[in-house]
Parts: structure tokens; C-alpha cells; sequence
């Protein structure tokens, strides 16, 4: 048999990689070689254990009871690790009179930031009820979040359970999987002969056809059991929701240079209402790059939208959301991709099974409007509204599916329950939170904190307790505010706040919640000010700027990635041990006090620059420094006076010059990045910075 590619190859690139500096390459190709180990890795959140779709003993996290017949299934205590990403059901009883459809899913499907307190599932049951009669119907739920295409296994599982229906409510997590040793040289050839254009075909295709097989496997699979299987197409937040500024990926010759100054003359224009002047940009943006990158499509969507053609917004907000499909380099919220989408749409109607088309769903709905914050509280979790039109939209099918009968939508929506007003305030604060760290607009944030408080004025109190949670510098759970918020908030609260523990300097979101509270608290803000520069404010102990914490004020997720802490390094990416900037500009935070000097120290270069240039340095937008700096590393220490901070938090800028066209050649092996998490291999790095370090001085 022929090898997958030639050893004389192999061992070229071997010998070239060892020629070379860092060696996580060279570490991947002796591993690929079995001349080393893998390293261990956990299972996957999801994942299913070996074998476990022909198990006939368990059902998620749910095992048989031994010796029960009808069989019981109850939660496993080997996989409690698990349990608070499902539904809070301890047993499984067997089958009785009522008609049982099992509900599949992710974290959409759980109903994110309202679960468990008000479920899709939940709602589904109630919907049942009313229609069709209490007692004829039972929902099991079994939606999981981080679910991914092991809904297959999951699915095939739940058989167990006899289900009269099956519902799948999932798509929002089918992503391309990381390069293997078997289809590592594929990628490579694409990304040679087509640039990164290559790379997003091919991750589009093993999308495609991964989603294809797992929906066809279970239709199929119930086919044979003459049980309907009705699928839900998942819709995103294609009008609010705005993935980050990302360059380009390396292009030939100025392009990349020709690209970013066109995405600043767009954001200029935009910013001026010139719509025009900054469409004929963005689309030069789009040519340049091939549509690979999602700035381009979002900033020509934004000049598009509201001026009359629906289908081409629609069109332009999707090509963004699906643009960088193949950048494996930096974490990418959750989204339907349209090859996920249009999977489902045929291989479910290949199949003959009904499908809950939501885009179509949702247009409907709202006369034609673009999917945003009305139903969405983020990238693709719905608000009460979104789940009460979904579940809806599935009752009137599954009712048609299993009875012949066509019940009325609207009058369906109407008997949808809504969440209690604790329950969906909350609600609106988590997704203002969430928002927040996943770095979106303030006016987004800004809208979730007022929709919380005119849901239910108790939110002020579990916000003044977050507040004071993220401006502590005592840990996250050792801190009374983590005892105050778990007696003021609702679980779901406690459990998406406290889980991971982590604290941010979020100037963003306290802002926001600073606009809240003052209505309750007139002199609320005054009172934040005060215990953020007491706990976090310089004193004469240097902080790092560096530092997690105050690193992801910068609103630049292709920077922070590098100091993501390893508990929410969920992908384990090897990274490098210094910032990289991928963008013209870098921003840092720190927090003083009125009347402070302070001195920055900063240690900085400019990978592969031929010559010396300027590297400038602003603080509150006042220029500080221009710095000569080359390609080996300098050390500076600045002097920022008092008059130039404010009383709070203070933003430090550094400006990079673009380089010359010849550093954005493509690498001799650019798909190094698919071998290492290495993201320097397709993206220009501006310049690196070892050391940024602030205190105070008299």
C-alpha cells in the first residue's frame, strides 16, 4: 500500500524543522512518526466512551438499573462531572401510557442562561399539554451542553427509552475537527495550491458530509423503527452579533496592506454615514482576501442593512458569520454554519423526516427582519421570546407528524409559557455578561443590564454583588460577594458565574451595570470607582499588564489567547509564551488613582523587521512615546504624569507600523499552523512584547 506521502518528504521536513527555532512542528512529526507519544488528552465534554452507541445500558449519563424490567435509568455517579450539563432529572422511569418523545440538543436546546428554571423542553411539555391533553404526552430531555455531531450516539441511544417521537435541535457546534496525521497532507496540498481559500473549502466539505452522516444515521436508524424523527434547523444572531476584528490571513505582494488600510477608511466611512464610500472598501476587502475573512462581509453588511433588499442582508450577514469557518487558530463563538444548515435541510427531507426550518421560522415571524437581539441573547442562545416561536413552530409538527392534526401557530404561541420575572431578569444579566466577554459592543451590554432591571428591580443586587466579585483581588470564591450572590441570584446564576471562578477587569460591563445601579443607588458609580482603584489599583508592587485579568480589557481575542488560563483552555492549544499582536494596534488596561504618576516598563519588538522604525505609544489617546525598535528585543521605561490618567481605568495604546510587503510572505510551510495551533504561520504578527509592566512612582 502507498504511503500517504513519500518518507524522503518526510524526513525533509523533519530536518527542516529541527533546522528551525521552537520545534513544536518538529514535536508533531516525531509523534506522526511513532518516534514519540501523543500526550494524554481528556475525552471531549460529550464525547461518548468507546463503543457507548452499543451499549444497551445507558443513555447519556444515565445507566440502567440492574435488574429492573421495564428498565430504569438512573444518573451514573461516574459521570457527575457531567451532570450539571444536563438536565437535572435523577431517574428515568420506563415507558408508561403517555406518548414519550425524547428532546435532543445542545446548550440552545437547554436553554442557556434560563436553565433549569425554563427549558425548551419545558415549554414543549406545557405546549403538549394544553393542545393535546395533560397526560398524553411525555418530554424527556436530553439536551446537552457542548453537544456536538455525538448527537449521533446520543440519539441511538435514546431508543432505549421507546420513544413515540424524536426532536434534534442541534447544529450550532458541528465545527471542523483538528488536523490528524491522516488528512494533514490534504490540507496542506489545499492550502498550497489555494491559499486559505483552499483550507475553507475543505473544512466546508468535512462539515457537510460529517453533518450529512449523522443526520442520515439517525434518520435511518428510526426509519426502521417506524418512529418519526422531526429535525429543528438552528438560526444565529446574524444582526448583533459581530465576530472580532481579524486581519486578513497573509496575502501576496501589499495586499495585506491595501487590506487594512480599506478596512480604515471603511470604519471611517461608516462612522460618517458615508455608506457608499465605505461599501466600495469593504468589497475591495472581500476581493482581496476571497471572502476568508468575515471583516470584509460585516462591514459591506452593516453599509447594506435597511436599505430595502432583505435577501442580500441575509446573504452578506451569513457570508460573515461563515467566513472563517477555517481559522483554527483562536476561539470562534458557536454558530450554524450554512453547510451545517443546508445538511439538515436535505438529508432530513431526503429521509422524509419533517424539518423546523428556524431561519424560515423566524422570517416569518417578524415580517422579514434579520435574526437579532429580539430572539437572540448572544451568537445563538434564544431569549424566552426565541423559544417560545420555536417550540411553537415544533408542537404545530410534531402534532401534524403523530395525529394528522394542524394546530393553530398563533394561537399555540399563546399558550407558550414565559419565564417568572426573576428567572428571565437574570437571564438578561447573564447574557449581558456573556456578551461582554466575548467582547461585543457597549451598546449590546448596555441593552441586556436595562433589559434585566425592567424585567425584575431585584437584578440591581445580584449586579452590585457581581460588581464587587470582579473588582476583589481576593479569589472569586474565597470572597463574601461569592456567599451574597449565591443567597441574591437563581441557580442558573450561581452556575454559569462561579463554575470557572475567573475574574476580568470587564470596564465594559461594570460601566454598564454602573448606568443601572445608579438608578436605585444615586452614587453607585462613585462607589465602583472607589473599591476598583482600592483593590486593583497600582501601587508601588509592578502589575503586568500581561496578566489575564487585565488583558482582556483589550477586546482582542486573537491576543488574549496566549494567556488564557489552562482551566479555560478548553482546545489545550499549544500557544507561544509572549504577546503577539495581530493588528495595527494594541490595547492594555491598567487602574490608578487621581494625582498618580506612573512609570511603564515594556519590553518590545518587531519580528523580522529589516530596519529600526517607530513604534508609538498613547495613553487616554495622548501620544507618550515614540519608540525606535528592530527586530531584537529593547527595554523602556516611559513616565506617565498625573494629569494625563484618569481616576479609574486607563487605556494604553501601542501603534505598529506595517511592515514591508516581504514580511507577509507565506511561510515555506504555511500550514505549519494545522501541525501546532501555530497562528503566526497564516497571520502577520506587528510585534511581540515580553514584558508591559505599570506602577506607581512619586
Amino acid at each position: 500500500m502507498e504511503p500517504a506521502f513519500s518518507v524522503k518528504d518526510f524526513a525533509g521536513r523533519i530536518a527542516a524543522a529541527a533546522s528551525e527555532s521552537g520545534g513544536r512542528e518538529l514535536l508533531f512529526l516525531l509523534r506522526a512518526a511513532s518516534l514519540l507519544n501523543w500526550p494524554a488528552s481528556p475525552v471531549p465534554e460529550g464525547a461518548a466512551a468507546p463503543g457507548a452507541n452499543e451499549a444497551a445500558d445507558r443513555v447519556g449519563i444515565w445507566r440502567r438499573k440492574a435488574g429492573t424490567e421495564p428498565p430504569v435509568y438512573i444518573r451514573s455517579v461516574d459521570r457527575m462531572s457531567e451532570w450539571s450539563l444536563w438536565a437535572n432529572i435523577g431517574r428515568i422511569g420506563p415507558k408508561a401510557k403517555r406518548r414519550r418523545v425524547v428532546f435532543l440538543g445542545e446548550s440552545v436546546a437547554r436553554g442557556w442562561f434560563y436553565q433549569p428554571h425554563y427549558t425548551p423542553a419545558g415549554v414543549l411539555q406545557e405546549l403538549l399539554d394544553v393542545t393535546a391533553g395533560r397526560g398524553l404526552w411525555e418530554v424527556v430531555d436530553l439536551a446537552r451542553t457542548n453537544l456536538s455531531l455525538e448527537v449521533r450516539e446520543l440519539a441511538l441511544q435514546a431508543a432505549q427509552l421507546q420513544p413515540d417521537a424524536v426532536i434534534v435541535f442541534s447544529g450550532n457546534n458541528w465545527r471542523p475537527t483538528a488536523p490528524t496525521i491522516d488528512n494533514i497532507m490534504g490540507l496542506q496540498v489545499a492550502l498550497r495550491e489555494n491559499g486559505v481559500y483552499g483550507l475553507k473549502s475543505l473544512f466546508e466539505a468535512q462539515v457537510s458530509e460529517a453533518a450529512k452522516a449523522a443526520v442520515r444515521d439517525i434518520c435511518e436508524f428510526y426509519a426502521r423503527l417506524t418512529v418519526p424523527v422531526i429535525w429543528i434547523v438552528p438560526e444565529s444572531n446574524l444582526l448583533d452579533w459581530r465576530d472580532w476584528r481579524v486581519n486578513a490571513a497573509r496575502l501576496e505582494g501589499d495586499a495585506n496592506r491595501e487590506w487594512i488600510c480599506c478596512a480604515q477608511k471603511a470604519e471611517a466611512a461608516l462612522l460618517g454615514e458615508r455608506r457608499a464610500e465605505a461599501a466600495a472598501h469593504a468589497r475591495r476587502m472581500i476581493e482581496l482576501d476571497g471572502g476568508t475573512g468575515s471583516y470584509g462581509w460585516r462591514l459591506l453588511a452593516e453599509c447594506e442593512n435597511g436599505l430595502g433588499d432583505p435577501a442580500q442582508e441575509r446573504g452578506l450577514f451569513e457570508a460573515a458569520r461563515d467566513a472563517r469557518i477555517w481559522d483554527l487558530s483562536h476561539l470562534s463563538a458557536p454558530r450554524p454554519y450554512s453547510v451545517s444548515q443546508q445538511a439538515i435541510r436535505l438529508e432530513a427531507g431526503r429521509c422524509g423526516c419533517p424539518v423546523v426550518d428556524l431561519p424560515k421560522v423566524f422570517a416569518d415571524y417578524t415580517s422579514g427582519q434579520l435574526p437579532g437581539r429580539r430572539l437572540f441573547h448572544d451568537y445563538c442562545h434564544l431569549t424566552d421570546e426565541g423559544i417560545r416561536v420555536s417550540m411553537a413552530a415544533v408542537a404545530t409538527a410534531l402534532l401534524r407528524v403523530t395525529s394528522g392534526k394542524v394546530p393553530d401557530f398563533g394561537t399555540l404561541l399563546g399558550e407558550a409559557p414565559l419565564p417568572s420575572a426573576p428567572v428571565a431578569a437574570e437571564a438578561s444579566f447573564l447574557a449581558a455578561i456573556h456578551n461582554a466577554h466575548w467582547w461585543q459592543p457597549r451598546d449590546i451590554v448596555q441593552y441586556h443590564c436595562e433589559a434585566a432591571f425592567s424585567k425584575s428591580a431585584h437584578v440591581a443586587q445580584v449586579m452590585a454583588a457581581f460588581v464587587d466579585l470582579q473588582t476583589s483581588s481576593a479569589p472569586m470564591l474565597l470572597s463574601s460577594s461569592a456567599e451574597s450572590l449565591a443567597k441574591l441570584s437563581q441557580q442558573s446564576t450561581q452556575e454559569y458565574i462561579l463554575r470557572h471562578s475567573t475574574q476580568l477587569l470587564d470596564p465594559v460591563l461594570i460601566d454598564a451595570i454602573a448606568d443601572v445601579l445608579e438608578k436605585v443607588e444615586p452614587g453607585a458609580r462613585r462607589r465602583i470607582s472607589a473599591r476598583l482603584a482600592a483593590s486593583r489599583g497600582l501601587g508601588r508592587e509592578p502589575c503586568s499588564l500581561l496578566d489575564f485579568y487585565y488583558l482582556s480589557a483589550g477586546s482582542q481575542a486573537h491576543e488574549l489567547a496566549w494567556a488564557i488560563p489552562g482551566e479555560l483552555n478548553d482546545r489545550h492549544i499549544a500557544v507561544n509564551d509572549f504577546y503577539r499582536a495581530y493588528w495595527v494596534e494594541s490595547n492594555f488596561a491598567f487602574v490608578s488613582h487621581a494625582g498618580m504618576n506612573v512609570e511603564l516598563e515594556i519590553d518590545l519588538r518587531l519580528p523580522g523587521s529589516l530596519k529600526e522604525e517607530a513604534v508609538h505609544i498613547t495613553v487616554n489617546g495622548v501620544k507618550i512615546a515614540s519608540l525606535r525598535v528592530g527586530s531584537a528585543w529593547k527595554a523602556f521605561k516611559l513616565t506617565v504624569h498625573s494629569d494625563q490618567l484618569l481616576d479609574g481605568v486607563n487605556k494604553v495604546v501601542v501603534c505598529w507600523p506595517i511592515p514591508c510587503s516581504d514580511s507577509y510572505k507565506m511561510p515555506r510551510d504555511g500550514a505549519r499552523c494545522l501541525t501546532t495551533w501555530a497562528p503566526d504561520a497564516l497571520f502577520q504578527s506587528f510585534g511581540e512584547i515580553h514584558r508591559l509592566i505599570a506602577h506607581s512612582i512619586s
